[in-house]
């Protein structure tokens, strides 16, 4: 369990009794179903009285039972309220920019293997690995990052990371590719 968790689980005369409670949790109760049907029908956030019983729907509130059953396995989801506010960064806030685009990463390496400095240096270590020279930038295969720090925090900006085609990793990942100036640079450690 997770810290600041608890789950007890009681077990008598063939009947189990189980609690999952944490900060922002809400509390999942389990009780077998009627005449120790099996653990997936059991009765969820209601107590068994017997046949008679008949639970009252305006005692009970939606977000404070809701459960995940997985198997013999049931766990507590936690209630809405549970979740912060999105921060600043947060891949949940609108204003968090979305992950580069194929079409972006083909740009970045073209911008790459344009660098005076280091479009030379891929193009040797790309025909040490593949045994043949790199024709074009189609020929790497790229992947990238947002980057958002030194200068980049208003601009788009890519960490790339490339492979070749013996599976050897460039390592460049402090190459930096500005987006709007189509400048690359290599950051210092």
């Amino acid at each position: 369990m997770g810290r600041g968790r608890l789950a007890i689980t009681l077990s008598a005369a063939g009947a189990t009794l189980a609690a999952v409670m944490g900060a922002g949790m809400t509390v999942a109760l389990v009780w077998p179903g009627r005449h120790g049907a099996p653990a997936d029908h059991a009765e969820v956030g209601a107590e068994h009285h017997g046949d008679a019983y008949q639970d009252e729907p305006s005692t009970r509130h939606r977000d404070e039972t809701r459960a995940r059953r997985r198997g013999d396995e049931i766990r507590a989801l936690p209630s809405a309220g549970a979740f912060p506010e999105p921060t600043p960064g947060d891949p949940r806030d609108p204003a968090t920019p979305p992950a580069p685009s194929r079409g972006e990463e083909a740009r970045a390496a073209r911008l790459l293997l344009a660098d005076p400095a280091l479009g030379p240096a891929v193009r040797e270590a790309y025909a040490r690995a593949a045994g043949r020279p790199l024709a074009s930038a189609d020929d790497l295969r790229v992947r990238s990052l947002i980057f958002r720090r030194h200068g980049c925090e208003t601009r788009r900006c890519l960490q790339l990371f490339v492979w070749f085609p013996d599976g050897e990793q460039l390592d460049i990942g402090r190459v930096i590719v500005d987006m709007p100036t189509g400048s690359v640079r290599v950051l210092k450690w």
